[in-house]
């Protein structure tokens, strides 16, 4: 206070006391006329008001305020509490979803219509129109199939959409569901096909809760499902394998579907002599044997790809043999999964040159892996899609073999395991 006052009164000495205060204030009104006006206003207001009035008004104002806040917030609270406010909402979403499936009626009964095929189920994912492309897909089209327990989607996209392997597409078939037309959905493309106007990608999607669930049911009510869906992408970072001399895949289950597009492209590029790969293996972790029939069509495929035609001048053979090059697939199926009939430690061999081989055991991943990074020449390329376990004992083994040039690259998508584990967890 002291404080205050000795500095009130530097500032009145500095202003030629109380006179020189009141002189500058006297200066400071004929210079600005309007202050007559807001001092006549202040006391014509005072003088009608008082002083009492204006704070009775300021504080009747605050409290009209707080009134008003405090209303507010006492009705967003009981319309939250109270089972009216739900049942609008309720209401509301009712009525939207009544309005998208009373749009979409006729649609839904001429599927309805549709006659169900006396097909086996599993031909139908090689049924083609004249044009060869299945079924008369169209661009932006899906023909949905059931295979086994899941659905295999193709999808026609544009002839020049560019897609490398390892990238996904994020789908959206609103015929699914009522909800379905907000939901997008990424899924890892497993193959692709190429005709003379289009383009047509596949997918194999297991169902687990909601949108995949609705989708593998339709495609089992409905005999060659073909709804219209919307897509975007490719998306994701594609898996370049040009300069490595070995190739090793590892897949668990639905994990096939993103492994197999890369082996496919690498297949191309040694035929055409962009790719440096002499070896590529797979290896695939089965967690029932029948699934071995969501890709066997594919499988035997790449294996017809994976020739090379000898010519007579440069050899003996007849220039229609054949010689396999670089593929080799293998199959593990645990015991407890495989055919009753199949022993433990069985050895089957099938496919083109008998270099499918399917083996009812569980993989030992950190053994086969070692031998095989041991015995390969030049460079690796690993990749994994995979449940959690395999691919950490995958990386573990890369780890202790870094004294060479190895590239391991793990998808993104991680398959979940359904049963038992289907590996066999050795020591490091």
């Amino acid at each position: 206070m002291d404080k205050l006052q000795e500095e009130w009164n530097n500032f009145k000495s500095s202003q030629g006391g109380k006179d020189g205060l009141e002189e500058n204030w006297e200066k400071f009104k004929a210079g600005h006329p309007e202050s007559d006006v807001l001092q006549e206003n202040w006391d014509k207001l005072k003088s009608d008001v008082g002083v009492d009035g204006l704070k009775q008004e300021w504080n009747n104002l605050q409290d009209t305020r707080h009134k008003f806040m405090t209303g507010l917030q006492l009705l967003l609270f009981l319309q939250a509490q109270s089972p009216i406010f739900w049942y609008t909402l309720w209401g509301l979403n009712l009525v939207s979803r009544c309005g998208i499936l009373l749009s979409g009626y006729q649609g839904t009964l001429r599927r309805r219509r549709r006659r169900r095929s006396s097909l086996p189920r599993y031909a139908s994912t090689e049924l083609s129109d004249s044009a060869g492309r299945p079924d008369g897909l169209s661009i932006g089209n899906t023909v949905i199939i059931p295979v086994n327990d899941i659905a295999l989607v193709k999808l026609g996209i544009k002839k020049n959409t560019s897609i490398r392997a390892g990238q996904y597409i994020q789908l959206c078939i609103p015929d699914v569901s009522t909800s379905a037309f907000v939901q997008q959905h990424p899924f890892y493309i497993s193959w692709i096909d190429d005709y003379h106007d289009m383009r047509v990608i596949s997918f194999l999607i297991t169902p687990k809760r909601g949108f995949t669930e609705d989708l593998v049911r339709r495609a089992n009510e409905i005999h060659l499902y073909k709804p219209p869906a919307k897509y975007d992408g490719p998306f994701g970072v594609s898996v370049r394998l040009e300069k490595y001399g070995t190739i090793i895949a590892f897949a668990t289950g639905i994990g096939i579907t993103g492994v197999l597009l890369c082996l496919k492209e690498a297949l191309l590029g040694c035929r055409k002599h962009t790719f440096m790969a002499r070896k590529i293996q797979l290896f695939w972790i089965l967690e029932r044997e029948d699934q071995q029939i969501w890709v066997g069509h594919w499988m035997e495929e790449l294996l017809i790809q994976d020739v090379e035609k000898v010519r007579r001048f440069l050899t003996r053979v007849e220039a229609n043999d054949i010689v396999a090059k670089n593929l080799e697939v293998n199959m593990y199926i645990p015991r407890q999964w495989a055919n009753p009939v199949a022993k433990e430690g069985l050895i089957e061999f099938h496919g083109e040159n008998r270099r499918i081989s399917k083996r009812y055991e569980k993989m030992r991943v950190r053994s086969v892996l070692s031998t095989l990074i041991r015995e390969s020449k030049g460079d690796i390329a690993i990749l994994g899609c995979t449940h959690n376990t395999a691919a950490k004992v995958i990386r573990e083994t890369i780890v202790q073999k870094m004294d060479r040039p190895i590239l391991f690259h793990q998808l993104d998508f991680v398959p979940t395991l359904a049963g038992e584990e289907v590996i066999e967890i050795e020591a490091a």
